[in-house]
């Protein structure tokens, strides 16, 4: 569903600019917004609304607050003007270059707020830490006073009764001085992060039964493999009944480890990918067609096929993710191989009419 910027509104006064923009349906609850003394964008797809400000604002003391379908902009104003108009007129030809700007701008300031936060952090560390080395002194110097008092206590006792005046010491029992040596540790092999406890212990022997079970639904479980099963044409084989049956996930279970057996054969992980695309895991897609494409090397007739192939499938994952312009190039790349696919320049056709209509609705 398309939703539309349905209008702009402004207002101001000497010292602050208002901008509400309205949106004809409700508001998504990721959207994103960006302000910069020059700029401010909102971004939630299909939407895409960019405002190059006429005059530059205070960052720090602007504001926003998003509502159920409008967006409301409190802007203070850098200097005290009337404007003419809120939005700049700026060429398309320019918007890229001026955007880029403000990113790095920005970047920058990022850093150095991070920077300025992570000093104050230290301060406030050191400081913490000045006062808890004070706290403990203050408490052992009043600890010997009253350790003093006692003692001029029990003398002046002693001297009341004997007439003569005694020392009373305070006998503190210090160990003796430690022999070098060295302690070796060892630790044994665990396959979770945390420490082993006895009482979390079938807890971790539950989840290990639970996970091997999970492996023999989807039909493989290494370990269990016979070792004529660990052949490379006995996995590729076990795949494809597994593909043709519809359990992708375990076709994609043989084809890792037939990948383990014969990493450099690009035809595994084109299958692989095949079985990613059905499952809806398009990243994983994309990331098998890449792999596959950089073993293509030559690049030579017999393998054409399998090119056009990696590139046909990497741009339509890549659309399905909703990044259309590379989807599109990937596509393109393909075309310039095997230009007489029709249904390839049709796709070509149907993503370039989509990406012109939403660069329409933008401008």
């Amino acid at each position: 569903m398309v939703i539309s910027v349905k209008k702009v509104e402004w207002t101001q006064t000497l010292e602050e600019v208002d901008v509400r923009i309205l949106f004809s349906s409700k508001i998504s609850s990721r959207v994103d917004v960006f302000t910069h003394r020059d700029f401010i964008k909102i971004n939630f797809p299909p939407i895409f609304r960019e405002i190059f400000l006429s005059h530059p604002v205070d960052e720090s003391q602007s504001k926003y607050r998003i509502l159920e379908n409008e967006i409301k902009f409190n802007l203070k104003k850098s200097n005290p003007i009337m404007w003419d108009s809120v939005e700049k007129n700026v060429r398309k030809a320019d918007r890229i270059e001026l955007k880029q700007k403000i990113i790095e701008e920005s970047q920058k300031l990022g850093e150095e707020e991070k920077k300025q936060k992570a000093e104050q952090r230290t301060i406030i560390k050191q400081n913490d830490i000045r006062k808890e080395i004070s706290r403990e002194t203050q408490q052992r110097n009043q600890i010997d006073e009253i350790n003093k008092s006692i003692c001029k206590t029990e003398e002046a006792k002693i001297t009341q009764i004997t007439g003569e005046p005694e020392k009373i010491t305070i006998k503190t029992n210090v160990p003796g001085v430690r022999k070098n040596g060295n302690i070796f540790v060892g630790f044994t092999n665990r396959s979770f992060p945390t420490p082993k406890r006895e009482s979390q212990d079938h807890l971790e022997q539950e989840w290990f039964q639970k996970q091997h079970e999970a492996r023999k639904i989807i039909g493989f479980v290494e370990e269990d493999l016979r070792p004529e099963e660990r052949n490379l044409d006995w996995l590729q084989e076990k795949a494809s009944t597994f593909f043709h049956n519809k359990n992708y996930l375990g076709a994609i279970a043989v084809y890792s480890n037939a990948i383990k057996l014969a990493t450099k054969c690009y035809n595994l992980y084109l299958q692989r990918s095949t079985c990613q695309w059905f499952l809806g895991n398009f990243q994983r897609c994309i990331e098998d067609c890449s792999s596959a494409y950089d073993l293509l090397t030559p690049a030579v007739p017999s393998n054409l096929s399998a090119r056009i192939q990696c590139l046909v499938r990497r741009g339509a994952a890549l659309c399905k993710l909703g990044y259309l312009e590379h989807g599109l190039g990937e596509l393109k790349a393909a075309f310039a191989l095997d230009s007489t696919n029709e249904n390839l320049a049709r796709d070509i056709e149907m993503i370039e009419e989509k990406l012109q209509d939403l660069d329409d609705s933008d401008n």
